[in-house]
């Protein structure tokens, strides 16, 4: 809560952009964090399913997305 009135700034992607600004783009805030921690233990336990993503042609990427928080990733990357 000490951060609740911090400016969190992006610099990945469409990050701190407004959600008309693309499919991906998110305002951060404090919120982010905690939704990011969620969807961590949600991919971990298997909870959320990833959707393939051609956001790189020729690699197999997975977007998972819960709340304002999403992480795009190689699936096998996961443990």
């Amino acid at each position: 809560e000490p951060y609740s009135e911090y400016r969190f700034l992006g610099g990945h992607r469409l990050q701190g952009l407004p959600y008309n600004d693309g499919p991906h783009a998110r305002l951060l805030a404090l919120n982010t964090v905690r939704d990011m921690i969620v969807l961590c233990d949600k991919i971990l336990s298997r909870s959320v399913k990833g959707h393939r993503s051609r956001l790189i042609p020729g690699i197999r990427l997975k977007v998972f997305a819960d709340g304002d928080a999403s992480i795009v990733t190689r699936g096998y990357k996961i443990r």
